[in-house]
């Protein structure tokens, strides 16, 4: 991390451990509390106690077993296998705007082939 023009920036991507997740921090993200101000691309990586619980309460709320397991495969971490979610977070730091990276997840979707695991769970 470097501090420039006011602002916290990453420099390489950054690493959080938290006992039942992790966060991480891209390259290039920052903030500004100066300006009140931030830009930040997180991935949020459930622990391994944390992802079963969220599939649990996925079969819970009456998601087929097969269409829970594709969820969770188009969202695994690359590097930890593990459930993850990317959001950015943007605008002011008092007000944040914090929205699911939707570029990012469909482009984890299509390359682990997920959503045609999805499709073919629909079709059964």
């Amino acid at each position: 991390m470097a501090f420039s023009e006011n602002r916290l920036l990453v420099r390489e991507d950054a690493r959080f451990q938290m006992p039942e997740y992790e966060v991480r921090m891209a390259k290039g993200s920052w903030v500004n509390s100066a300006e009140d101000a931030q830009d930040l691309v997180i991935r949020l990586v459930c622990g391994e106690e944390l992802q079963k619980r969220l599939r649990e309460g996925m079969l819970k709320s009456g998601l087929p077993e097969k269409m829970a397991d594709s969820v969770i495969k188009a969202f695994l971490d690359e590097a930890s296998g593990r459930l993850s979610f990317d959001v950015r977070a943007g605008g002011k730091m008092t007000r944040p705007e914090v929205k699911p990276a939707w570029d990012k997840a469909l482009e984890r979707a299509i390359q682990g082939g997920a959503i045609e695991g999805l499709l073919k769970s629909i079709g059964k």
